[in-house]
């Protein structure tokens, strides 16, 4: 009901023309903040681009919503480091760095930098990683039979739901799960819950279907309720992860048509093309 109340009030010609009015009445202020904040934010871009393209990185992202200052920050002191040890940096090659609240590694493979950490326990990250990378790959080999022992669903983080944990404690969750499923012999045949998700956690004792679809497990969930629990749920889960996919799409189309729409006016003069920082 939302999503469809929410693409009514998209389409309609009052909440576009109020969004267009509101945007025009306080592009004075946008504008303004947006070229004080220009020359930082092409630097922070520069910053960037070099630091991936010397280390061949994937990406560097942030773990928060910080500003463009604490970024540019975040990215002079992996600069000064670079420039300082540029050899400790060499192991980062074909990964995605992530800004975040401590360092080490997350269960996506992606390298945190903890913002409040020196430059030290950053270095010692980088030393590590050959051998969080094996740990990874056992990671990937532990998901791989859960998900053959499982039918084919597959164990996944929702990065909406929190952030990613990190590698070793995500290890020993998938490891003591593991065990438990070992311990008894299920029976569901091998591709009977492709096509559907779950979540693993610590702090549950149940498991539960969640509303996008996806499964919540407790770890230590006994194997005999989880299979009645995974058969007996399985069509509802599908069902309400293809309607989680639909509203999904219906959500981009909307904002596809409400972007769309602010750029004209009833007079079809467009709005200057710096107007779309807004939207970032």
């Amino acid at each position: 009901p939302v999503v469809h109340l929410l693409h009514w009030y998209v389409r309609s010609g009052c909440f576009l023309l109020f969004v267009r009015v509101w945007l025009m009445n306080n592009k004075p202020k946008a504008m303004k903040k947006h070229n004080a904040s220009l020359p930082r934010r092409e630097e922070l871009s520069r910053l960037k681009r070099e630091l991936c393209d010397r280390f061949d990185l994937l990406d560097i992202r942030w773990q928060r919503s910080w500003g463009v200052a604490h970024r540019y920050s975040q990215l002079q002191s992996l600069t000064r480091l670079a420039h300082q040890n540029p050899d400790a940096l060499i192991h980062l090659q074909g990964y995605t760095i992530v800004f975040a609240d401590q360092s080490g590694m997350n269960s996506s493979g992606h390298v945190l930098l903890g913002t409040m950490d020196v430059h030290h326990q950053w270095i010692k990250v980088f030393v590590q990683l050959p051998s969080l990378r094996g740990l990874q790959h056992q990671t990937d080999c532990l998901k791989e039979r859960i998900s053959f022992l499982l039918g084919g669903a597959q164990v996944v983080h929702m990065e909406r739901l929190g952030p990613v944990r990190p590698i070793a404690e995500h290890y020993r969750v998938l490891s003591t799960f593991h065990k438990k499923l070992l311990s008894q012999r299920l029976h569901l045949h091998p591709r009977s819950l492709h096509g559907l998700t779950m979540v693993l956690e610590n702090d549950r004792s149940t498991p539960s279907l969640h509303q996008a679809g996806h499964f919540i497990i407790p770890s230590t969930c006994d194997p005999t309720h989880l299979q009645l629990f995974l058969q007996s749920h399985a069509p509802e889960a599908r069902r309400l992860t293809l309607q989680t996919n639909r509203k999904e799409g219906k959500v981009k189309g909307c904002l596809g048509f409400f972007r769309e729409g602010l750029w004209k006016n009833t007079d079809n003069h467009r709005i200057p093309s710096s107007s779309p920082e807004i939207f970032m």
